[in-house]
Protein backbone atom coordinates (compact mmCIF):
# COMPACT_ATOMS: atom_id res chain seq x y z
CA UNK A 1 0.00 0.00 0.00
CA UNK A 2 2.86 2.37 0.81
CA UNK A 3 4.44 1.63 -2.58
CA UNK A 4 1.17 2.37 -4.36
CA UNK A 5 0.77 5.65 -2.42
CA UNK A 6 4.28 6.81 -3.41
CA UNK A 7 3.63 5.88 -7.04
CA UNK A 8 0.37 7.82 -7.04
CA UNK A 9 2.18 10.84 -5.56
CA UNK A 10 4.70 10.81 -8.41
CA UNK A 11 1.94 10.48 -11.01
CA UNK A 12 0.08 13.39 -9.42
CA UNK A 13 3.19 15.59 -9.54
CA UNK A 14 3.80 14.74 -13.19
CA UNK A 15 0.27 15.73 -14.16
CA UNK A 16 0.42 19.16 -12.53
CA UNK A 17 1.49 22.22 -14.56
CA UNK A 18 4.35 23.71 -12.60
CA UNK A 19 4.33 27.48 -13.25
CA UNK A 20 7.73 29.10 -13.11
CA UNK A 21 7.78 32.74 -12.06
CA UNK A 22 10.53 34.94 -13.48
CA UNK A 23 11.57 38.51 -12.77
CA UNK A 24 11.04 40.35 -16.06
CA UNK A 25 12.95 43.60 -16.51
CA UNK A 26 11.51 46.53 -18.45
CA UNK A 27 13.16 49.72 -19.62
CA UNK A 28 10.59 52.38 -20.60
CA UNK A 29 11.92 55.20 -22.79
CA UNK A 30 9.48 58.16 -23.14
CA UNK A 31 11.70 60.43 -25.26
CA UNK A 32 10.03 59.58 -28.58
CA UNK A 33 6.79 61.05 -27.23
CA UNK A 34 8.19 64.54 -27.90
CA UNK A 35 11.31 64.03 -30.04
CA UNK A 36 9.32 64.23 -33.28
CA UNK A 37 7.83 67.59 -32.31
CA UNK A 38 10.92 69.48 -33.44
CA UNK A 39 9.37 72.85 -34.39
CA UNK A 40 9.78 74.98 -31.27
CA UNK A 41 9.99 78.69 -30.57
CA UNK A 42 12.61 78.06 -27.88
CA UNK A 43 14.72 75.01 -28.64
CA UNK A 44 14.24 72.21 -26.12
CA UNK A 45 11.27 73.76 -24.32
CA UNK A 46 9.12 70.64 -24.78
CA UNK A 47 11.62 68.27 -23.15
CA UNK A 48 11.29 69.47 -19.57
CA UNK A 49 8.94 71.27 -17.21
CA UNK A 50 8.95 73.13 -13.90
CA UNK A 51 9.96 71.29 -10.72
CA UNK A 52 6.40 70.88 -9.44
CA UNK A 53 5.49 68.75 -12.47
CA UNK A 54 6.54 65.15 -13.15
CA UNK A 55 6.31 62.77 -16.07
CA UNK A 56 4.11 59.89 -14.90
CA UNK A 57 4.69 56.49 -16.50
CA UNK A 58 2.21 53.62 -16.19
CA UNK A 59 3.42 50.12 -17.02
CA UNK A 60 0.49 47.69 -17.27
CA UNK A 61 1.08 44.02 -18.12
CA UNK A 62 -1.83 41.81 -19.27
CA UNK A 63 -2.03 38.07 -19.92
CA UNK A 64 -3.53 36.48 -23.04
CA UNK A 65 -7.01 36.75 -21.54
CA UNK A 66 -6.58 40.49 -21.02
CA UNK A 67 -6.31 40.47 -17.22
CA UNK A 68 -3.77 42.60 -15.38
CA UNK A 69 -0.85 40.55 -14.08
CA UNK A 70 1.65 43.24 -13.19
CA UNK A 71 1.81 47.01 -12.85
CA UNK A 72 4.21 49.79 -11.94
CA UNK A 73 3.88 53.59 -11.82
CA UNK A 74 6.88 55.91 -11.61
CA UNK A 75 7.43 59.67 -11.76
CA UNK A 76 10.31 61.03 -13.85
CA UNK A 77 11.79 64.53 -14.04
CA UNK A 78 11.80 64.90 -17.85
CA UNK A 79 11.40 63.06 -21.16
CA UNK A 80 15.06 62.07 -21.31
CA UNK A 81 14.79 60.02 -18.12
CA UNK A 82 14.33 56.24 -18.26
CA UNK A 83 11.98 54.11 -16.19
CA UNK A 84 13.42 50.79 -15.01
CA UNK A 85 10.94 48.28 -13.66
CA UNK A 86 10.90 44.62 -12.67
CA UNK A 87 7.68 42.59 -12.71
CA UNK A 88 7.35 38.95 -11.56
CA UNK A 89 5.50 36.94 -14.22
CA UNK A 90 4.93 33.28 -14.91
CA UNK A 91 5.92 31.82 -18.27
CA UNK A 92 3.51 32.68 -21.08
CA UNK A 93 2.53 35.38 -23.58
CA UNK A 94 1.71 38.93 -22.48
CA UNK A 95 0.84 42.42 -23.71
CA UNK A 96 2.35 45.43 -22.00
CA UNK A 97 0.86 48.92 -22.26
CA UNK A 98 3.00 51.95 -21.40
CA UNK A 99 1.29 55.32 -20.88
CA UNK A 100 3.07 58.62 -20.25
CA UNK A 101 1.46 61.87 -19.11
CA UNK A 102 2.48 64.94 -17.12
CA UNK A 103 1.03 65.58 -13.67
CA UNK A 104 1.46 68.15 -10.95
CA UNK A 105 3.17 66.30 -8.13
CA UNK A 106 4.13 67.48 -4.66
CA UNK A 107 6.51 64.60 -3.94
CA UNK A 108 3.96 62.33 -2.33
CA UNK A 109 0.69 62.77 -4.22
CA UNK A 110 -0.78 64.04 -7.48
CA UNK A 111 -2.47 67.42 -7.14
CA UNK A 112 -3.38 67.90 -10.81
CA UNK A 113 -3.61 65.66 -13.88
CA UNK A 114 -4.67 66.23 -17.49
CA UNK A 115 -5.65 62.62 -18.25
CA UNK A 116 -7.68 60.13 -16.20
CA UNK A 117 -6.51 56.51 -16.53
CA UNK A 118 -9.20 54.04 -15.44
CA UNK A 119 -10.23 50.39 -15.84
CA UNK A 120 -6.68 49.09 -15.52
CA UNK A 121 -7.65 45.64 -14.18
CA UNK A 122 -8.73 44.45 -17.61
CA UNK A 123 -7.35 45.49 -20.98
CA UNK A 124 -10.77 45.77 -22.60
CA UNK A 125 -11.84 48.14 -19.79
CA UNK A 126 -8.74 50.35 -19.94
CA UNK A 127 -9.58 53.95 -20.78
CA UNK A 128 -7.57 57.16 -21.03
CA UNK A 129 -9.86 60.19 -20.84
CA UNK A 130 -9.34 63.94 -21.09
CA UNK A 131 -9.66 65.50 -17.63
CA UNK A 132 -10.98 68.76 -19.11
CA UNK A 133 -8.01 71.13 -19.06
CA UNK A 134 -6.26 72.79 -22.00
CA UNK A 135 -2.89 72.38 -20.33
CA UNK A 136 -0.43 73.59 -22.95
CA UNK A 137 2.63 71.37 -23.38
CA UNK A 138 1.75 69.57 -20.13
CA UNK A 139 -1.10 67.79 -21.88
CA UNK A 140 1.10 65.73 -24.23
CA UNK A 141 0.13 62.06 -23.96
CA UNK A 142 2.13 58.97 -24.94
CA UNK A 143 0.88 55.39 -25.43
CA UNK A 144 2.55 52.20 -26.70
CA UNK A 145 1.65 48.52 -26.61
CA UNK A 146 4.22 45.73 -26.64
CA UNK A 147 3.77 41.96 -27.06
CA UNK A 148 6.29 39.63 -25.45
CA UNK A 149 6.74 36.13 -24.08
CA UNK A 150 8.16 35.10 -20.74
CA UNK A 151 10.37 32.04 -21.06
CA UNK A 152 13.82 30.85 -20.13
CA UNK A 153 16.55 33.12 -21.43
CA UNK A 154 14.31 36.07 -22.33
CA UNK A 155 13.66 38.46 -19.45
CA UNK A 156 14.69 41.98 -20.62
CA UNK A 157 12.44 44.25 -22.68
CA UNK A 158 12.59 47.86 -23.88
CA UNK A 159 9.46 49.87 -24.70
CA UNK A 160 9.66 53.15 -26.61
CA UNK A 161 6.56 55.21 -25.85
CA UNK A 162 5.07 57.02 -28.86
CA UNK A 163 2.91 60.17 -29.01
CA UNK A 164 -0.80 59.36 -28.83
CA UNK A 165 -1.78 62.36 -30.92
CA UNK A 166 -0.60 65.58 -32.55
CA UNK A 167 0.82 68.88 -31.32
CA UNK A 168 -0.35 72.30 -32.48
CA UNK A 169 1.82 75.37 -31.95
CA UNK A 170 -0.40 78.45 -31.92
CA UNK A 171 1.51 81.61 -32.81
CA UNK A 172 -0.24 84.99 -32.92
CA UNK A 173 1.52 88.15 -34.11
CA UNK A 174 0.69 91.88 -34.13
CA UNK A 175 -2.07 91.11 -31.64
CA UNK A 176 -2.90 94.76 -30.75
CA UNK A 177 -3.75 95.86 -34.31
CA UNK A 178 -7.50 95.60 -33.70
CA UNK A 179 -9.57 96.54 -30.66
CA UNK A 180 -10.56 92.95 -29.88
CA UNK A 181 -11.25 91.67 -26.37
CA UNK A 182 -10.40 88.04 -27.03
CA UNK A 183 -9.28 85.76 -29.86
CA UNK A 184 -10.37 82.15 -30.01
CA UNK A 185 -9.40 79.27 -32.31
CA UNK A 186 -12.24 76.78 -32.69
CA UNK A 187 -12.43 73.39 -34.43
CA UNK A 188 -15.22 71.22 -35.79
CA UNK A 189 -14.11 67.95 -34.17
CA UNK A 190 -12.98 66.78 -30.78
CA UNK A 191 -11.81 63.61 -29.08
CA UNK A 192 -12.00 63.18 -25.33
CA UNK A 193 -10.85 59.61 -24.74
CA UNK A 194 -9.38 56.42 -26.15
CA UNK A 195 -10.23 52.81 -25.34
CA UNK A 196 -8.22 49.62 -25.81
CA UNK A 197 -8.66 46.42 -27.75
CA UNK A 198 -7.67 42.97 -26.47
CA UNK A 199 -4.40 43.11 -28.43
CA UNK A 200 -3.31 46.36 -26.75
CA UNK A 201 -4.07 48.67 -29.65
CA UNK A 202 -6.39 51.57 -28.94
CA UNK A 203 -9.22 53.46 -30.60
CA UNK A 204 -9.93 57.18 -30.44
CA UNK A 205 -13.52 58.34 -29.99
CA UNK A 206 -14.18 61.33 -32.28
CA UNK A 207 -17.15 63.69 -31.92
CA UNK A 208 -18.43 65.79 -34.82
CA UNK A 209 -21.52 68.01 -34.78
CA UNK A 210 -22.12 68.18 -38.51
CA UNK A 211 -19.16 70.45 -39.15
CA UNK A 212 -20.08 73.13 -36.58
CA UNK A 213 -17.25 74.84 -34.72
CA UNK A 214 -18.38 73.65 -31.31
CA UNK A 215 -14.97 73.09 -29.66
CA UNK A 216 -12.30 75.55 -28.62
CA UNK A 217 -8.66 74.66 -29.12
CA UNK A 218 -7.24 77.80 -27.50
CA UNK A 219 -7.81 81.47 -26.81
CA UNK A 220 -5.93 84.56 -25.67
CA UNK A 221 -6.71 88.10 -24.48
CA UNK A 222 -4.41 90.73 -26.05
CA UNK A 223 -4.60 92.81 -22.86
CA UNK A 224 -2.67 90.08 -21.06
CA UNK A 225 0.28 90.93 -23.33
CA UNK A 226 0.25 94.73 -23.27
CA UNK A 227 4.06 94.86 -23.42
CA UNK A 228 4.37 92.30 -26.21
CA UNK A 229 3.55 92.12 -29.87
CA UNK A 230 2.60 88.44 -29.90
CA UNK A 231 2.05 85.27 -27.93
CA UNK A 232 2.22 81.54 -28.47
CA UNK A 233 1.34 78.22 -26.86
CA UNK A 234 1.36 74.47 -27.48
CA UNK A 235 -1.79 72.32 -27.63
CA UNK A 236 -2.05 68.55 -27.75
CA UNK A 237 -4.96 66.79 -29.48
CA UNK A 238 -5.75 63.16 -30.13
CA UNK A 239 -5.69 62.24 -33.86
CA UNK A 240 -8.84 63.72 -35.39
CA UNK A 241 -8.27 63.10 -39.10
CA UNK A 242 -9.35 65.86 -41.47
CA UNK A 243 -10.37 68.78 -39.24
CA UNK A 244 -11.36 72.40 -39.94
CA UNK A 245 -10.32 75.39 -37.82
CA UNK A 246 -11.57 78.97 -37.63
CA UNK A 247 -10.36 82.04 -35.73
CA UNK A 248 -12.94 84.29 -34.05
CA UNK A 249 -12.60 87.67 -32.37
CA UNK A 250 -14.87 89.07 -29.64
CA UNK A 251 -15.80 92.75 -29.48
CA UNK A 252 -18.73 94.33 -27.57
CA UNK A 253 -20.00 90.83 -26.70
CA UNK A 254 -20.24 89.84 -30.39
CA UNK A 255 -18.07 87.33 -32.22
CA UNK A 256 -16.59 87.92 -35.67
CA UNK A 257 -14.70 85.77 -38.15
CA UNK A 258 -10.96 86.47 -38.22
CA UNK A 259 -9.18 85.23 -41.33
CA UNK A 260 -10.08 82.30 -43.51
CA UNK A 261 -11.14 78.81 -42.54
CA UNK A 262 -8.22 76.37 -42.27
CA UNK A 263 -7.95 72.59 -42.33
CA UNK A 264 -5.43 69.88 -41.51
CA UNK A 265 -5.32 66.09 -41.39
CA UNK A 266 -4.48 65.59 -37.71
CA UNK A 267 -2.37 62.42 -37.33
CA UNK A 268 -0.26 60.66 -34.71
CA UNK A 269 3.13 62.26 -34.15
CA UNK A 270 2.62 65.27 -36.40
CA UNK A 271 3.06 68.92 -35.45
CA UNK A 272 1.19 71.85 -36.96
CA UNK A 273 1.67 75.60 -36.81
CA UNK A 274 -1.54 77.61 -36.43
CA UNK A 275 -0.26 81.03 -37.45
CA UNK A 276 -2.27 84.23 -37.04
CA UNK A 277 -0.90 87.60 -38.14
CA UNK A 278 -3.17 90.61 -37.72
CA UNK A 279 -3.02 93.74 -39.86
CA UNK A 280 -4.66 95.33 -42.87
CA UNK A 281 -4.36 91.89 -44.44
CA UNK A 282 -5.05 89.05 -41.99
CA UNK A 283 -2.94 85.93 -42.39
CA UNK A 284 -4.40 82.75 -40.87
CA UNK A 285 -2.73 79.46 -41.82
CA UNK A 286 -2.44 75.90 -40.51
CA UNK A 287 0.66 74.05 -41.76
CA UNK A 288 2.48 70.80 -41.05
CA UNK A 289 5.88 71.80 -39.67
CA UNK A 290 7.71 68.95 -37.94
CA UNK A 291 10.57 67.68 -40.07
CA UNK A 292 9.93 70.39 -42.67
CA UNK A 293 10.96 73.72 -41.10
CA UNK A 294 8.79 75.22 -43.84
CA UNK A 295 7.49 78.23 -41.93
CA UNK A 296 9.59 81.14 -40.64
CA UNK A 297 8.50 82.99 -37.51
CA UNK A 298 9.14 86.75 -37.14
CA UNK A 299 12.82 87.48 -36.57
CA UNK A 300 12.38 88.76 -33.03
CA UNK A 301 10.07 85.93 -31.96
CA UNK A 302 12.72 84.24 -29.85
CA UNK A 303 12.94 87.21 -27.50
CA UNK A 304 10.43 85.32 -25.38
CA UNK A 305 9.58 85.75 -21.72
CA UNK A 306 7.79 82.73 -20.34
CA UNK A 307 4.89 83.10 -17.96
CA UNK A 308 2.74 80.32 -16.60
CA UNK A 309 -0.68 80.68 -15.05
CA UNK A 310 -4.14 79.17 -14.97
CA UNK A 311 -3.24 75.52 -15.54
CA UNK A 312 -5.87 74.38 -13.04
CA UNK A 313 -8.74 76.41 -14.52
CA UNK A 314 -9.19 75.09 -18.05
CA UNK A 315 -7.16 77.84 -19.70
CA UNK A 316 -4.00 77.69 -21.71
CA UNK A 317 -0.46 78.11 -20.46
CA UNK A 318 0.63 81.01 -22.73
CA UNK A 319 4.03 82.49 -23.41
CA UNK A 320 4.18 86.16 -24.49
CA UNK A 321 6.53 87.35 -27.22
CA UNK A 322 8.21 90.77 -27.50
Amino acid sequence: MATVAVAMLFVSCKNEDIKVSRNVNFKINPYEVISGFDYEVEEGELESFSSDYKLRIHLLVYDESGFLQGTDVQFLTNYQSLMNSTVALTEGKYTAVAISDVVKYDGSSITMNYWDITGTDRLSDLKVADAGYIGGKYKILGISNYDFEVKEGSVDHTIHVKPAGALILRFAWNIHYYNIEEYELDMNKTSDFCTFNNDGTYEVAIENHGGDYDWRLCYFDPKDYSDYNGCYGYYFVLPLGRTSFQWYGKSDNSWYYVGDEMSANIKFGEEYLAYLELGSDIIATMELVNGTKAVSLPVNAKEAVQIQYGNESNVENPQPLK
